[in-house]
């Protein structure tokens, strides 16, 4: 009798509860989702399974459609609210009561993150993959992508939550598998013998409703808790005699480094994770002496080590960067690594570290890899820094991938939070509101490049020949006939003139690169010496000869009109048209490649007095100039200076 309970469990029919975002369609007797006007709107698409989860019973979904218009894709949790009396939100991370979701790669409980490195990174979920959410006989959920188990993502979940599936961004489509349950049937009654079903069903009321199991095989190796939410990595309170910390253990710094050069070793407060960068930046040095910073990684934890006056006295456990060579237990097993000498370094450069997966040590200067340092290096590492000779003081340099997730997360809590206010109280955070958010630099930049003064300030850190380019990005996307302006504060004659202003539809959360244009997808439109590009490619040379020259003090803008065409300014002067058709939800760019280094925003108060030229109806051409190329022609072909060019695509 136990068995056949246990049979009916698996054969449970699921199916999407009737209260829904307001954009969702069902269809298919409630087994299949879609958002609508998908390509105007990227929220507005929650679902809710119509039942509650059974406890280990997994709530699997098919990813179905998809729309390359949106940052995000498709989120999945639990929730304990009841769908039928809920004033359904936009999203699912604004469900913020008894709600546990998966954002990305970032769980969140009751809408704030409460762990950022979950194993699987739904933003990246293709058509035709399983996204499934389970409730454990524990208490623990987890979650599965395409049947594989990625681990315990929270505990202490109640019984009785619903399944939540919010078709956000990138994701348009989906519909209910069953497939999930069926495929773990037959190793259940293998495994399970007909005690257990009793035992199980004596603890319940009624075991046809209430199976403790739903035949998904415990994943033996996983932890019996949650992992802890990983804080930003901080310089450890036991630390070298001649340490100061400060900026809450994030600045470390050598006290009386005119009298002493060493007793100035540091550690991390925990271990790093795998291919968790440690970086450290150089804020001072000290040039009386010789010798200079030393990092590594070291097994011994702060709590119990002797602090040696040097790490190079360490004679176990322990992995340096010393000048331009490897020290391994305190004896050279590299003798030249790497592009640079520590000794070399300066004050803003920067120098990291990190552990892959297979145990591979690896250093970074500047954000070069400097490749293999130790190969099978021990699990539990810290990180180690020697602040010895030169090096007086350093801080920590918060990993970008760790900023994104969370900085993403919170846009994209105020971006809403934003559109609400702006439809009901339009006089005060309208885009013409007293409360309009400022136009200025994203903090999120390029590795060699740092956004400074409350983000008006943009600027290289290196800008010599051989310096990494870096792309700075707008706060914001522009709005309809916005400018963006802003004025050329620093120049340098070391480097040719490759200087490229424009705008893209991407976000700075959306790109991993910020060093290429190349890495900013197809919709990218910019100047570049006196010729304007579309996704690198010319499609008007000779647009601003005077662009070639630019000088300190000059200014430059854009603005982007309501029917799409794009105008950039020079010095408060309209250099004409440059693109037509350009995307509605665009961020102005700037990259450092060239003689300018730094840039200033303009407050609206100092922007330029600029005048647009009045649009006319064209003219007919002469009978010199009727001649062009037909709008129809091959595909691999793109036509410019108003149809009288043709270029290979």
């Amino acid at each position: 009798m136990a068995s056949f309970a246990r049979r009916q469990s698996f054969r449970r029919e699921h199916k999407f509860h009737g209260k829904h975002g307001q954009l969702v369609k069902i269809s298919d007797n409630g087994k299949n989702a879609e958002r609508l006007d998908c390509r105007q709107e990227f929220n507005n698409g929650l679902l809710f399974s119509k039942k509650t989860l059974r406890d280990g019973e997994c709530f699997e979904v098919v990813f179905e459609g998809k729309v390359g218009s949106w940052s995000g894709s498709i989120e999945i949790g639990v929730t304990t609210l009841e769908p039928g009396s809920l004033d359904i939100p936009a999203s699912a991370t604004a469900l913020c009561e008894g709600s546990w979701i998966l954002s990305g790669s970032i769980v969140l409980e009751n809408g704030e993150p409460v762990r950022e490195d979950y194993k699987c990174d739904l933003d990246v979920c293709e058509i035709g993959d399983k996204i499934g959410v389970q409730r454990t006989r524990k208490g623990e959920l987890k979650f599965y992508l395409n049947g594989e188990d990625q681990g315990v993502a929270a505990v202490g979940i109640p019984r009785n939550v619903f399944a939540v599936v919010d078709l956000y961004g990138k994701c348009t489509k989906v519909s209910i598998s069953e497939t999930r349950n069926q495929r773990g049937l037959a190793e259940t009654f293998q495994t399970v013998n007909v005690s257990d079903d009793l035992s199980d069903a004596s603890d319940s009321s009624d075991s046809m409703s209430d199976s403790d199991d739903s035949g998904i095989p415990e994943n033996k190796g996983q932890p019996d808790a949650i992992l802890p939410f990983v804080e930003s990595l901080k310089f450890h309170p036991r630390h070298g005699t001649a340490i100061e910390l400060t900026e809450d253990a994030k600045t470390a710094m050598r006290r009386n480094a005119l009298s002493e050069f060493d007793n100035g070793v540091v550690l991390t407060d925990r271990p790093l994770q795998v291919d968790e960068l440690f970086e450290v930046k150089i804020e001072k040095l000290c040039h009386k002496w010789s010798g200079s910073l030393e990092v590594g990684v070291t097994s011994h934890p702060p709590e119990d080590i002797k602090f040696p006056s040097t790490m190079t006295n360490m004679q176990t456990g322990t992995v340096l960067m010393s000048g331009s060579g490897i020290l391994t237990n305190g004896k050279g097993t590299v003798r030249e690594y790497g592009e640079l000498s520590l000794f070399e370094l300066r004050v803003n450069d920067r120098i990291g570290l990190t552990r892959r997966s297979n145990g591979d040590l690896h250093f970074f200067i500047n954000g070069r890899d400097q490749g293999i340092a130790a190969p099978n290096t021990e699990e539990t590492l810290y990180g180690v820094v020697d602040l010895y000779g030169m090096a007086e003081k350093v801080s920590i340099v918060e990993s970008r991938a760790s900023i994104l997730k969370s900085l993403d997360r919170r846009l994209m809590h105020l971006n809403y939070l934003s559109s609400l206010a702006g439809e009901e109280l339009p006089q005060l955070f309208g885009e013409d509101g007293l409360f309009q958010e400022p136009l200025v630099f994203h903090p999120i930049c390029g590795t060699n490049a740092e956004v400074t003064q409350n983000c008006l300030l943009a600027k290289m850190i290196s800008d010599t020949e051989s310096s990494d380019s870096s792309i700075v990005l707008s706060n914001r996307h522009l709005k309809t006939e916005e400018v963006f302006e802003f004025s050329v504060e620093s120049v340098t004659n070391s480097r040719p003139n490759s200087f490229k202003f424009g705008v893209t539809t991407k976000t700075p959360a959306e790109i991993d690169d910020l060093t290429s244009t190349a890495r900013l997808g197809p919709e990218v439109w910019y100047i570049k010496g006196a010729s304007v590009f579309h996704h690198d490619r010319v499609s008007s040379q000779d647009y601003a000869p005077v662009l070639s020259n630019v000088k300190k003090g000059d200014r430059l803008g854009l603005i982007k009109k309501a029917n799409g065409e794009l105008y950039f300014f020079h010095n408060g002067k309209s250099l004409g048209l440059a693109a037509k058709s350009v995307a509605t939800h665009i961020h102005a760019f700037v990259q450092f490649d060239s003689i300018i280094t730094g840039v200033l925003a303009l407050k609206p108060d100092e922007k330029s007095a600029i005048s647009l030229p009045e649009e006319v109806e064209p003219e007919v051409p002469n009978s010199e100039d009727r001649h062009q190329f037909h709008l129809c022609h091959g595909k691999k072909r793109d036509l410019v200076n108003n149809g009288k060019d043709c270029l290979q695509a």
